[in-house]
């Protein structure tokens, strides 16, 4: 018998938002926040962690890769009317294109992944 995927938590949806917090120490962890397109025009994508590295991607492909030397520490995922980035000790270590509205979820892999100091305010950004 198989083992299901945990379910994604859902964080937020619309455009123009900012979610900021720590990550604990991700050690072999991998913590993915999903964007999906709510106007049916784009795929979903991911803008995915470790500890050492950050990437955006689809279903079929990665679209760029980053990586640091020290574990990650504080994080911002910004949406804003036309992308998504994640931002990580001041960075941006990866980004997608968006459409519009998108819903934003979190899911994690290969142990416990610590999200902390959680907080949600408007994106800030130019055309919001």
């Amino acid at each position: 018998a198989g083992t299901a995927s945990p379910p994604d938590l859902l964080l937020a949806t619309g455009t123009c938002l900012r979610l900021d917090g720590a990550l604990g120490d991700l050690g072999d962890s991998t913590v993915q926040f999903v964007v999906d397109d709510l106007t049916g025009r784009g795929e979903v994508q991911y803008l995915t962690a470790t500890g050492d590295q950050a990437w955006s991607s689809s279903d079929f492909v990665e679209f760029e890769r980053s990586s640091w030397t020290a574990g990650p520490g504080r994080f911002s995922l910004v949406v804003g009317d036309r992308s998504a980035v994640l931002i990580v000790d001041g960075l941006v270590r990866a980004g997608v294109r968006t459409f519009g509205p998108v819903a934003v979820a979190v899911s994690a892999t290969g142990g416990v992944v610590a999200l902390r100091d959680m907080s949600s305010a408007p994106s800030g950004t130019t055309g919001c």
